[in-house]
């Protein structure tokens, strides 16, 4: 044995030992034993334990009497009256979303330290601003003073990076199920604190872009009107004591928190016209797809094989699965038999299966 080797020898115990207390790793679901596994994957299983303990901690809470001026502005009424009336659940905010709040949160404060190098002011940096005749609470992020002494009402905004490249102007948030409520965000603080002119700095992976926003523009002024009729319409539905109309494009509806609430029939396991699945290959089949999201290649066949057991079932459920399904009928032209001139002719009529797989909310 060489030097070398009898020192990582005598190191293995103490370095499993370490990374062990870090992420007591359970049996993969692939059956290979933990201590196999490489030290690129233990590491990666204790950051995760670390953002789920972090998530935890931070989920659950109570109700609140006050529309967030961050959330206006959103597709759905009933969903910003949901925000209010029912308390936050543990588990909503996941592993995933918490390392975005988190990276979000120090992208923030890298940015405030480069305008302040870069010679502008920063004053009421999270200041609370209220409007209790509408229930409208919020925190701007500051008020920034630049070289030139202009001074305006500032969001940051940390984006993906697809999306900042496509965002030019504050009416392309508004294309943008999950940015469009910002314009509407700004616009009530720069209402609230008396100011006409606002701005955004918005940025991904280092790069930034600032983009005006003024209530001079009557645009913006209309839209922020809108998110101030959306918040006294959830007032109102919180006073009667009725809840908004669902939205007539479910579409929305697939990620949000709220569906076991909203959408009891469904996303509950035991309603009318659901079957009930007891099949541990397909139920293996769904952890695998789920597992193996990331990996495409590895989520592509589980996924595929999984809604070929599935084809042909409208509304199924498998272990922590929901799973609805439709027959969908295209239309498409046969073009190897059409003449040029005969095209509507040769159309022909398609069927196939499209299944939906979700995890079911607890």
């Amino acid at each position: 044995m060489t030097t070398v080797q009898a020192a990582l020898a005598a190191n293995q115990d103490e370095e499993e030992r370490e990374l062990g207390e870090l992420a007591p790793a359970p049996v993969p679901a692939d059956g290979t034993p933990a201590e196999t596994e490489s030290p690129a994957k233990r590491a990666a299983k204790a950051l995760d334990a670390h953002f789920e303990r972090v998530a935890n901690s931070s989920s659950g809470g109570h109700t609140t009497d006050w529309n967030r001026a961050s959330g206006l502005g959103d597709l759905c009424d009933r969903k910003l009256t949901y925000q209010r009336v029912i308390a936050p659940r543990q588990g909503w905010v996941t592993p995933w979303l918490q390392q975005i709040f988190s990276d979000g949160n120090d992208q923030e404060r890298y940015w405030q330290r480069v305008l302040l190098e870069a010679g502008f002011k920063l004053d009421q940096t999270q200041q609370r601003l209220e409007w209790p005749a509408k229930r409208i609470r919020g925190h701007i992020d500051g008020v920034v003073t630049l070289p030139d002494d202009t001074s305006c009402v500032y969001e940051h905004k940390r984006l993906d990076a697809n999306a900042w490249r496509g965002i030019n102007r504050w009416q392309d948030f508004l294309r943008n199920d999950i940015y469009r409520h910002y314009p509407a965000q700004l616009g009530i603080y720069l209402l609230l604190y008396g100011k006409p002119n606002g701005l955004f700095c918005i940025t991904a992976q280092g790069h930034y872009k600032w983009l005006d926003f003024s209530l001079d523009d009557p645009e913006a002024l209309d839209y922020v009107e809108q998110a101030i009729q959306q918040a006294e319409r959830v007032n109102t539905a919180i006073e009667c004591g009725t809840l908004p109309n669902r939205l007539l494009d479910p579409s929305p509806c697939a990620r949000c928190r709220y569906a076991d609430v909203c959408l009891p029939d469904v996303v509950a396991t035991e309603v009318d016209g659901v079957e009930l699945i007891e099949n541990e290959t397909l139920e293996r089949l769904l952890s695998q797809r789920e597992i193996n999201e990331a990996g495409h290649r590895a989520y592509v066949k589980a996924d595929k094989t999984a809604k070929a057991i599935l084809s042909g079932k409208p509304r199924a459920q498998c272990a922590d699965w929901t799973i609805s399904g439709k027959e969908v009928i295209s239309r498409r032209v046969n073009t190897k038999a059409m003449p040029d001139d005969l095209r509507e002719r040769y159309e022909v009529e398609g069927k196939s299966w499209r299944t939906t797989i979700k995890r079911t909310p607890k």
